[in-house]
């Protein structure tokens, strides 16, 4: 029996190397690894569809789901496993506000 073929596109996550190195070989799939950076993964699979599966963002994903015809079926694997928005992100000169003698007061009171 022929082996599948399809193409995966992803980024470099230490869960998915394996496939891409071919130490691990999907069994009846001749897998074609495309590894691109996120942003170019998700614009040339919302695009321009070019690979059977690619990892794709979830935001991305519910837009598509208001076309005529959707275009895509989500399959739950995370191969990231980091929440992006369960973290913050500032720059010190944005996140530095000027003390007030009621903040010092209670930031020592906590210490």
């Amino acid at each position: 029996m022929p082996r599948l073929q399809l193409s995966l596109a992803c980024w470099d996550y230490d869960r998915t190397r394996a496939l891409a190195d071919g130490s691990v070989r999907p069994e009846g799939i001749d897998l074609i690894y495309h590894e691109l950076l996120v942003e170019e993964t998700f614009f040339r699979m919302l695009r321009n569809r070019e690979f059977d599966a690619a990892e794709m963002s979830l935001s991305s994903y519910c837009v598509s789901l208001m076309r005529e015809d959707p275009a895509f079926i989500a399959i739950p694997v995370f191969p990231s496993r980091f929440f992006r928005h369960s973290s913050s992100l500032r720059r010190a000169a944005f996140a530095r506000r000027k003390s007030s003698p009621a903040r010092e007061s209670a930031s020592r009171s906590t210490r």
